[in-house]
């Protein structure tokens, strides 16, 4: 900027001193519209450099912005992805507990027969006891007896152990009628019907007589 300027003052001076003789008046004025415009320019140009160091120096602080941005977002792309894979997995996981135990608890609907079987085998032997024209058959009727129960062993069926003299518990037993007897109130007198789990699963329940504990010896 400043070589234009000296080229413009001295095209002036030429100018000045062609017409200086001639016409002074008028030559002045051309000299002062021709250094304003001069000065105007340098103005322009001085701010227009202003501007551009200014931006050369936020430059760098745009970079860094823009760095700090790509890996905040690429840190918060990674958290989503994350998350959505755990969301997954969960998912997953949930379906196949819920499947496993759908295969493992599936026999439970096949059971009812089964088990009314062993109810008829184990009513004979109990009346074998008392009769012995059946007690023939006794031998017969605890082998078939061992077998079903080990069939429903190996697929996690097994009978609740319940004794006379145990406390009722209503998670695993069913009362059919509350009797006298010499033992303390609400404990079993009598196991009518045996009840049964698949695995940890109540799949019926005893059926037994309770003790309304009343009778005195």
């Amino acid at each position: 900027m400043c070589e234009k300027s000296q080229t413009i003052k001295e095209l002036l001076n030429a100018i000045r001193t062609l017409v200086v003789k001639n016409n002074k008046a008028k030559v002045s004025m051309i000299e002062k519209e021709l250094l304003a415009f001069v000065s105007e320019l340098d103005k322009k140009f001085k701010q227009q450099l202003n501007n551009f160091n200014e931006l050369q120096q936020k430059i760098p602080l745009l970079q860094k912005a823009n760095e700090e941005f790509a890996l905040k977002f690429e840190r918060m792309q990674r958290e989503a992805q994350n998350q959505i894979q755990a969301k997954l997995d969960e998912l997953n996981l949930k379906n196949k507990k819920e499947l496993e135990q759908a295969k493992k608890y599936a026999i439970a609907k096949t059971l009812d027969q089964p088990l009314n079987i062993i109810d008829q085998f184990e009513i004979a032997l109990s009346y074998a006891q008392k009769d012995p024209q059946v007690k023939n058959y006794t031998t017969g009727f605890t082998m078939v007896l061992d077998a079903f129960s080990r069939w429903l062993e190996a697929n996690g069926v097994t009978k609740i152990k319940i004794e006379p003299g145990m406390e009722f518990d209503e998670k695993i037993m069913s009362a059919l009628e509350l009797v006298d007897s010499n033992l303390a109130k609400n404990k079993v007198v009598r196991v009518s019907k045996s009840g049964y789990k698949l695995y940890d699963k109540v799949i019926r329940f005893a059926s037994v007589f309770v003790s309304k504990g009343n009778k005195k010896s």
